[in-house]
């Protein structure tokens, strides 16, 4: 088992397992409730370096405001981080029509 040169391990093989790109791992989860306008505002600015005061600042709203619609993305997109929330764009383009 993997003694040889080109015989795969034990441990080659769940390196692979572990080792595989964060993209596929991500199952599409369908959105359960559409999203509204002020959601599909913030959406637009998750993939920017802007922090949730920063998006706050440009869309005139308050800070808590964009954290809750935030919130409320990563659940409708089955999101846990801003990265995931940005890795599912098909998901959003399908409810609510983003181009």
């Amino acid at each position: 088992m993997g003694g040889q040169p080109g015989e795969a391990s034990d441990r080659d093989s769940s390196t692979q397992l572990i080792v595989q790109p964060f993209h596929t791992r991500i199952a599409p989860l369908p959105v359960l409730e559409p999203l509204s306008d002020s959601e599909i505002r913030v959406l637009r600015y998750l993939p920017t370096n802007l922090s949730a005061p920063e998006i706050a600042n440009e869309l005139s709203v308050s800070r808590n405001t964009v954290k809750t619609h935030i919130r409320n993305l990563y659940q409708k997109l089955g999101a846990h981080r801003r990265a995931e929330a940005v890795a599912r764009p098909h998901i959003a383009q399908q409810r609510v029509g983003i181009p």
